[in-house]
């Protein structure tokens, strides 16, 4: 299934704006400027099914750190039940881990001397 389908499918389903329909993440990031140094972290989220191959996450870490900017942490994947969610029970406290630690990393690399 193609990227735009996808976001097709998505905006059907009432789960983006009809308007984002072309352009993702992938998109975004292509249209930036370099980000020489910009502290940066990836997530997505993905259905909790067994053996789903990929993470967006990993792809847009790569994009993040071809661009120049400095990946804080590793990047993440957070489960949900289906298409419109929601979190997988644990999830969110996962996540809310996986922020304060982004927190943490950006703040000791802004305080070095």
């Amino acid at each position: 299934m193609s990227r735009q389908s996808t976001r097709q499918d998505a905006a059907r389903q009432g789960q983006v704006r009809p308007e984002a329909v072309d352009v993702g993440v992938r998109e975004w990031l292509e249209r930036l400027p370099k980000l020489a140094g910009t502290a940066a972290a990836a997530f997505d989220t993905k259905i909790d099914k067994p053996f789903l191959p990929g993470s967006a996450a990993r792809k847009v870490h790569r994009q993040l750190r071809g661009l120049g900017s400095r990946l804080v942490v590793p990047a993440e994947s957070f489960r949900v039940t289906g298409t419109p969610g929601p979190l997988v029970a644990g999830e969110e406290q996962r996540a809310q881990r996986w922020a304060e630690t982004v927190a943490k990393a950006v703040s000791a690399v802004r305080h070095k001397v």
